[in-house]
This record gives C-alpha cells, sequence and structure tokens, in this order.
C-alpha cells in the first residue's frame, strides 16, 4: 500500500500506552487506495469492541485498470459516525485470507477545530490514481487532520535580490521580489505519535497540499524538525513553508468549469470573477 494513504493498517494494532488516536470530524471523507494482485479486498468499520459497525454507503469501493494495474479505490464518509473506531482491510487471496488494521480513530464533531491537511499530485505517481475528471475513477484528493497549525504572528519575511556592485564599491539593486514564508507546527502543545508522523511526512511530499484550504509547499531546503521531551512517546514537529497561492474552493470551481467546458485555460476565477489573461 503506497505511504501515501492517509491512513495506515497493520498486521497487529491496540491502542498505545499513550492512548494517541488518528482523528477526522464527521463531515470529512478521504480515501484509501491499493493496487491487487490478483487479491480482492474488502474495508469495514470497527467499533470500540471490535464490532463491525460499517453503514451502508459510508465505504464506496470502486476499480479501475491502468498499465497492467487494477487499482482498488475505497472512498471513506465519516458523516454519522461519532466515537472510536478502526478500520479493517480484509484482503483475500486464493482461498487464504489476510486482516490489517488501522490506528484506532476518533471522529467527533470537535475535530473541526483540528487542521484539516488535504492533498494530492498533478499526474499518478507513489502507486496511487488520481482522477483526471469527474467522470473519472481514483483519487480526488486525500484529507488528513491533525493538531498544530500556523500562529497568528509566525509570519518570516524574505526577499530574492540581485545586487549589482559598482567599480567604486557601490551597490545598485537590479531585481528583488519580496514574499514570506511560515512556521508550520504538527502536534501543538501534547504531540502526536510517530505513525501519524510518518504518514504527515509523506504529504508534504507531494506536489498539491491545502493547509484549511489554502495552498503552502515546503520552503526549499526545509525539513521537518522535532521537540520532544525524554520518556514521552509524542513528539511536536516544526517546518518552514510557503505559500502557493493556491486556494482550494477556487481551484475547484476551475477545474469543474474546464472540464465541463465553461471555462477556457486561458480565463481563470479570481475572487468569483472571470480575469481575462492574455
Amino acid at each position: 500500500m503506497s505511504a501515501i494513504n492517509p491512513i495506515r493498517f497493520f498486521e497487529h494494532y491496540k491502542i498505545p500506552k499513550d492512548g494517541y488516536m488518528q482523528k477526522f470530524a464527521n463531515t470529512d471523507d478521504t480515501y484509501i487506495q491499493i493496487i491487487s494482485d490478483g487479491s480482492t479486498f474488502d474495508l469495514r468499520v470497527l467499533n470500540e469492541q471490535g464490532a463491525d459497525v460499517t453503514v451502508i454507503n459510508s465505504i464506496q469501493q470502486s476499480s479501475i485498470t491502468l498499465a497492467g494495474k487494477t487499482f482498488v479505490t475505497f472512498k471513506i464518509l465519516f458523516a454519522g459516525l461519532k466515537g472510536i473506531y478502526q478500520l479493517r482491510l480484509i484482503e483475500t487471496r486464493g482461498e487464504k485470507q489476510y486482516f490489517y488494521y488501522s490506528m484506532f480513530i476518533c471522529v467527533s464533531p470537535d475535530n473541526t477545530k483540528l487542521t484539516k491537511l488535504q492533498y494530492k499530485n498533478t499526474f499518478n505517481r507513489d502507486d496511487i490514481k488520481y482522477r483526471e475528471t469527474t467522470l473519472s475513477e481514483g483519487v480526488d484528493i486525500f484529507t488528513i487532520r491533525t493538531e498544530g497549525g500556523f500562529q497568528e504572528k509566525n509570519y518570516i519575511p524574505k526577499s530574492n535580490d540581485t545586487i549589482y556592485m559598482k567599480g567604486d564599491y557601490r551597490f545598485h539593486l537590479l531585481h528583488s521580489l519580496a514574499y514570506y514564508t511560515r512556521q508550520f507546527t504538527i502536534g501543538d502543545t501534547f504531540g502526536i505519535s510517530d505513525e501519524l508522523f510518518y504518514t504527515i511526512n509523506n504529504v508534504f511530499s507531494c506536489d498539491t497540499v491545502y493547509i484549511n484550504d489554502e495552498g503552502y509547499t515546503k520552503f526549499e531546503g526545509a525539513s521537518f524538525a522535532p521537540t520532544e521531551i525524554d520518556h514521552y512517546a509524542l513528539r511536536t514537529w516544526n517546518i518552514e513553508l510557503a505559500p502557493t497561492g493556491d486556494n482550494l474552493e477556487r481551484d475547484e470551481q476551475c477545474a469543474s468549469l474546464f472540464c465541463t467546458g465553461f471555462l477556457h485555460p486561458n480565463q481563470y476565477l479570481f475572487n468569483n470573477s472571470f480575469l481575462k489573461v492574455s
């Protein structure tokens, strides 16, 4: 299974001693995608006691074969769920069955307060098949939530300058482009588990990442730096991000108009109005 998936699966998984759980809001939906090598798959929702509580239409399954590979996609809708759950993935290969379990997942309306990460790649890669149009099969966009976020006053001003030095040691600014970056914290005060951080680290390898609907990317050369306490399992992570200027709602409107033919590629939707670009 690709590491880009927002939920990881293990042969055995129990609630760890630190009690950390992955979190989603009951307004969220996300995807899991697997490449089938002749196996069939079934995904179920278990409650805290291990009973199957899968609701009709809460998990939507589809598949598509591309370049000799069969991609099995599960869309998971958390609407109607509230409490602690676990996903169980059943792989059937011939007469044998294999069982895999996710981290425990806390689903709550209060989790809308957590930072929402949505991510994808422009092209198929990392063993993930993305949807090219609203009619095609595959992953639309992955969703994951985490504690942490941006602080209000953490803008870091920067500029890209080209400076010419004259022969008499006088300097002349030829070109300057001002911009800013922001410090992004994952884990807040209490931190997150290494299992979840493994997933989030892969999130930022994607070329399209939205944080609470606004586009960001890793600043050049930036990497995650941990804050940790001895004998404490959870860690907080910090990284410097740069805004891309993208907005998820606006981008989805543009994509819809491109697909239906109402918007020509030399037009873009900006602040809910059309701006002609020559």
